[in-house]
């Protein structure tokens, strides 16, 4: 019962819901949401200029640093400056839903992401320390990259690690934690072929209210400069590679709303979603 939709109308493609309640960098509380559907052309941009492939899109499309076209730093990424805070923020929402837009506030989105090993064997609350907590990559570590190719590693500045704008994605800890809680120990990567107590993580798709199929998530791999982490159809996650056609996949704007908006009606259902109001 998370479901919620801004104005009169709340068909399927304006409905979004509750992430969950955080502290921002200032130790205010915003409120987390997720498109509750994957976003289409119309929302994201259609055509090359806006890195849409037959199956979804790209993390990243074009030449980041140097002369390199799949750099995985997200303030290079394509997706986040172009489809969803310029196409999605600054053209959908202003023409669609422009009371949804103005309660929208700009975040801290930390962006240093994970390595892939670690990921691989971190359950839920480990996948959040890695991305976010006391485990996230630090400026000064040693796994960003040079501005002459995407390989060689320098250590990360803040302009690496923490990007400010509207709209991101979610986390891998986001998608884990929204598993019913019975599968929070397992690991995301882990197909079932390890021995008790792990298990197959492709089982929590019955219950995960996040599992969209194929979908980005905003992390990056920090051991590989040319990969990023996403959910995969069957459940798990893993790395794809940013620029790479074949590895395209949908994506889900996610963004922090204002402390001054308030639940105004509705019980949080698919059919009947909160209705959010700005104070």
């Amino acid at each position: 019962n998370n479901y919620v939709c801004v104005g009169s109308e709340c068909s399927e493609d304006k409905l979004y819901r509750i992430i969950g309640t955080f502290k921002n960098e200032l130790g205010a509380y915003e409120t987390k949401l997720i498109k509750a559907t994957s976003a289409t052309t119309t929302e994201l941009g259609e055509d090359d200029a806006y890195n849409q492939e037959p199956d979804g899109y790209l993390w990243n499309s074009t030449k980041g640093v140097g002369n390199y076209d799949d750099v995985n730093i997200w303030r290079y990424s394509n997706l986040n400056t172009k489809n969803l805070n310029e196409y999605y923020f600054d053209t959908y929402l202003t023409d669609n839903l422009s009371e949804l837009k103005n309660m929208i506030v700009e975040h801290n989105w930390i962006v240093g992401g994970a390595n892939n090993s670690n990921i691989y064997s971190s359950n839920a609350k480990e996948a959040y320390e890695l991305e976010l907590g006391k485990n996230k990559v630090q400026i000064g570590d040693k796994v960003c990259y040079s501005e002459e190719d995407n390989q060689t590693k320098i250590n990360c500045t803040e302009e690496d690690l923490i990007y400010k704008d509207e709209i991101g994605l979610m986390y891998i800890s986001d998608y884990m934690y929204g598993a019913d809680s019975k599968y929070w120990n397992l690991q995301a990567s882990d197909s079932g072929s390890q021995q008790p107590p792990y298990g197959d993580y492709r089982d929590t798709v019955r219950s995960d209210w996040l599992f969209n199929n194929f979908e980005w998530t905003i992390s990056r791999d920090s051991y590989r400069g040319r990969n990023a982490f996403s959910v995969y159809s069957d459940g798990l996650v893993d790395y794809r590679d940013v620029v790479n056609a074949g590895y395209a996949a949908s994506a889900r704007p996610s963004f922090y709303i204002s402390s001054n908006v308030v639940l105004s009606s509705g019980e949080g259902t698919i059919s009947n979603p909160y209705k959010l109001e700005l104070q």
